[in-house]
């Protein structure tokens, strides 16, 4: 009876029906997902436009920052309302009491917690997601922290960035101390550093300001996620569904690389490449260690002000590992850095920088390298410089041993001399 009905609508009328009908099954749809948003994040201080949003947003101290209250879709972990990655429910930030012991870690991507790079073959070769909290650099630390120091209560902040320099990390600092009362500051630093500079006077502005236009220009800020970002910030509906797509997704290609034996980790494991070959007559590599190595100084002589006990490490790279200690994964690893080339002046730079450091650190322990990272037994790197759940825990011991020593010991130290 309906269907002849509707069959002798003329045309406007069927538009309008079919429109209302959308309309009305649409908002039918927000309704039931509002109400599916509000059960999954239950107490957990976050909302549809938090969630729908992008994962960093504009920060005026250090151009980005993590999205405060920001919740991950499956629950590893939460950004607390200072942006810093925490336990899910963590989110609010804490007044120090007497008995506390306070440390920040600062930094990029590998210090936050990583996993394997999912653009290109990474991530095929390892199947190694972000980790959740309790796999992160600060868990591990806070944990053993709390063991050598029973009658503190340790807290271990990780306010390190995806992405972030050195530079960065400062402005951020800046920001938190105006309000936070930290005993120990550490950072790691090096692979997002800019390799190459045409005037080490300039580079440290430059490279600033690079990273600025970098983020103005990121996906979210183009066509088309530019118009799709408002819509999943005001929509519970089509915000989930795009997280959900995501990691159906994310899931459907971790099963298929191992129901198929991770053919991408079989092809570079048997990939003949060439090495990096080492070439360090290049200026613009000396002006950008120079330029990093000045900013670790300006980061040291305002925490020294400041009257606070502090680590610089400049983090570990996949092309120095040893040779002899390289797993399956990291030999796949290895060989596809090799063929990709994509930071052909990063290897450069980053042995120009240690070799610099480790000279410094002969008379100041508190500005070091990671090399020793390259001998480590065992799975180490999830790709150029991400790092297994292992080596996570592996580190954050090292940290805690430095900390326990207060300050007087050499960590990272490598078995043999030189970069292999």
């Amino acid at each position: 009876m309906s269907n002849s009905k509707t069959g002798t609508w003329g045309k406007k009328k069927l538009l309008k029906f079919s429109v209302f009908s959308l309309l009305f099954s649409l908002l039918l749809a927000e309704g039931v997902f509002r109400l599916f948003f509000y059960f999954k994040f239950r107490g957990l201080h976050t909302s549809v436009y938090i969630q729908g949003g992008p994962l960093q947003e504009d920060d005026s101290a250090s151009v980005y920052n993590n999205r405060a209250y920001y919740v991950d879709y499956e629950k590893r972990f939460q950004y607390n309302e200072k942006g810093m990655k925490s336990a899910c429910g963590d989110f609010s930030f804490p007044r120090k009491k007497r008995e506390d012991l306070w440390v920040l870690l600062m930094g990029g991507s590998a210090m936050e917690g990583m996993g394997s790079n999912k653009n290109g073959a990474w991530f095929d070769i390892t199947n190694i997601p972000d980790h959740p909290y309790t796999e992160n650099i600060a868990f591990y630390l806070q944990g053993l922290l709390q063991k050598k120091y029973p009658s503190k209560n340790v807290r271990v902040f990780n306010a390190a960035v995806s992405g972030f320099t050195i530079n960065q990390s400062y402005k951020r600092y800046e920001s938190l101390s105006k309000s936070c009362d930290f005993d120990w500051v550490i950072s790691m630093d090096g692979v997002n550093e800019c390799d190459t500079l045409e005037d080490s006077r300039e580079g440290l502005e430059r490279e600033y300001n690079r990273k600025y236009w970098e983020w103005e220009s990121s996906s979210f800020h183009r066509f088309p996620m530019n118009f799709i970002v408002p819509i999943t910030q005001h929509s519970a509906f089509f915000g989930m569904l795009k997280q959900e797509l995501y990691y159906i997704r994310l899931r459907a290609r971790m099963h298929r690389n191992e129901t198929r034996g991770f053919p991408e980790r079989k092809f570079w494991l048997d990939r003949k490449t060439t090495p990096f070959l080492m070439n360090f007559e290049d200026r613009r590599i000396d002006n950008s260690c120079r330029s990093f190595i000045r900013e670790i100084f300006h980061f040291e002589d305002r925490l020294r002000r400041d009257g606070r006990k502090y680590l610089f490490l400049v983090q570990p790279y996949l092309p120095f590992r040893n040779s002899s200690m390289l797993s399956a994964e990291e030999q796949a690893l290895t060989h596809y850095l090799e063929e990709e080339k994509a930071d052909k002046y990063k290897p450069f730079f980053l042995k120009k920088v240690y070799d610099s450091i480790g000279m410094i650190s002969k008379n100041d322990l508190h500005i070091q390298n990671m090399s020793g990272v390259h001998d480590w037994p065992g799975w180490t790197f999830v790709d150029y410089c991400h790092f297994t759940r292992d080596a996570n825990k592996r580190i954050a011991g090292e940290l805690a041993d430095f900390i326990g020593s207060d300050g007087t010991i050499n960590i990272f130290a490598r078995q043999a001399d030189g970069i292999q």
